[in-house]
């Protein structure tokens, strides 16, 4: 089971830390009577990519990159021939 990571930085002092969800849980804990262990407006908080990911990513951009180039050139010879 793959568990999404959260990289959460403080708005003041720039301190960057990797979490997954359970402890992005804990960390911003509600303990009670409004108060929580750390507030959420104090953090930026987005999603990591594994590196797997952003591989297939890129190598799915390259091929359409690719084909694209292939088919433009296609047409424009065959444009010119004509």
């Amino acid at each position: 089971m793959k568990m999404t990571q959260f990289k959460v930085i403080n708005r003041v002092s720039r301190k960057e830390q990797i979490f997954n969800s359970d402890e992005l849980q804990t960390f911003f804990k509600y303990l009670g009577h409004g108060k929580y262990n750390n507030q959420w407006n104090d953090y930026a908080i987005s999603v990591v990519k594994s590196k797997k990911e952003t591989i297939f990513e890129t190598l799915g951009i390259s091929l359409i990159a690719v084909a694209t180039v292939i088919l433009i050139t296609k047409i424009i010879l065959q444009w010119i021939i004509i």
